[in-house]
């Protein structure tokens, strides 16, 4: 299988955990991503410029949208010279001015084979706190988490907010630019969206 018939059943796989998770009783995949939706080009244009030198939530989503088009970056949420090269390359070959600068056209590009369901999680973001045992917002964490490179082990942790799922929370808010606290709130959550909408994983 392709890489991006690979995509696709990693997509279509978290819209089904999604819909149990966000309590959609026994709606279809496209049930589940209806009215609020955004188009891509509304989420584009939504999303920050991007420089390098840069660090924070944005730079990591960017990274993390590349690396699933096949770039080798890690996602630091560090805008340096190796994250600035597969800008460069990817401008160059969506026929935009390679200028490593990411504004709306790059965004674009980044996001074209995808379908962006902007308000998935939204609703319904709960805070986290260390040791909870809400299992609907530990399962709600833990679907973000799973798309999110190098999260995919978050399926076979603890079925509560426990340490090693605590661990990867804090290595995740450290990449983003947020304080390394463990709890899960409003800054946490809206990196985690940005994060799994760049890369597609949330796509309808």
């Amino acid at each position: 299988m392709g890489r991006m018939g690979k995509r696709a059943g990693v997509v279509v796989g978290v819209a089904v955990v999604l819909s149990t998770v966000l309590g959609v009783a026994g709606a279809s995949t496209a049930a589940a991503c209806t009215q609020a939706d955004y188009s891509v080009g509304v989420f584009a244009s939504r999303l920050p410029q991007v420089k390098p030198g840069e660090k924070g939530s944005a730079v990591l989503a960017l990274q993390l949208g590349l690396r699933q088009r096949g770039y080798g970056l890690v996602g630091t949420g560090n805008y340096q010279r190796n994250t600035e090269a597969a800008v460069r390359d990817f401008q160059r070959k969506s026929g935009i001015n390679p200028s490593g600068i990411v504004g709306p056209k790059t965004w674009n590009a980044l996001l074209a084979d995808t379908y962006t369901a902007s308000d998935i999680g939204v609703r319904h973001r709960p805070q986290v706190l260390p040791g909870s045992r809400d299992k609907r917002a530990v399962d709600q964490l833990r679907t973000y988490l799973l798309v999110i490179s190098p999260y995919q082990g978050a399926s076979g942790v603890e079925d509560w907010y426990g340490p090693r799922l605590q661990g990867m929370v804090r290595d995740f808010q450290r990449r983003a630019g947020i304080k390394a606290s463990g709890i899960v709130g409003p800054r946490t959550w809206a990196a985690l969206g940005r994060a799994v909408a760049v890369t597609g994983a949330f796509s309808c």
